[in-house]
């Protein structure tokens, strides 16, 4: 059987939400991390015959999920301010649109072909933080939206 090992380069992840108007580029992506502590962490408990030292390698507790930090290429649509107004209103006592939190995404690596390598699926996630683009006279750069996501789970589903 031949190996198919494909490295995955950082050039063509998507973004891919319902709440939004179509996938959008990935520019800087953090946080698809989960953490599980071990008990007693990695400090020793005991100390075997001819000085080993023993650690307690098991789980304790629930798993742990950072804050996904996700950069995109900014776009004419005004979809993830949108989705973050809705979800966050700036004025207390505004109605908060529930159902517009706890909406799955992915985040979708593609190869050269525009095949899928990898995808993250992320559970019940909402914006926590929207930043808009920066913009400075004679750069011809591409604008950039940034956005935080608090959700219950991250999962590498291939």
């Amino acid at each position: 059987m031949a190996d198919k090992t494909e490295f995955l380069t950082t050039s063509s992840f998507w973004f891919e939400c319902p709440k939004l108007d179509g996938k959008r580029a990935i520019s800087e992506i953090s946080g698809l991390s989960i953490t599980v502590k071990a008990a007693a962490g990695q400090e020793t408990v005991a100390v075997m015959t001819k000085g080993a030292s023993m650690r307690q390698a098991k789980p304790t507790g629930p798993a742990t999920y950072e804050e996904i930090t996700v950069k995109v290429v900014a776009t004419g649509q005004d979809d993830l301010y949108q989705w973050f107004i809705k979800t966050n209103p700036p004025n207390q006592g505004e109605k908060s649109e529930w159902d517009m939190k706890g909406i799955n995404a992915t985040v979708k690596s593609y190869n050269a072909a525009n095949e899928e390598t990898a995808i993250w699926e992320i559970e019940a996630c909402y914006p926590t933080k929207y930043g808009g683009p920066s913009f400075k006279a004679g750069d011809g750069g591409l604008a950039y939206e940034e956005f935080k996501l608090t959700h219950n789970r991250v999962r590498r589903t291939k």
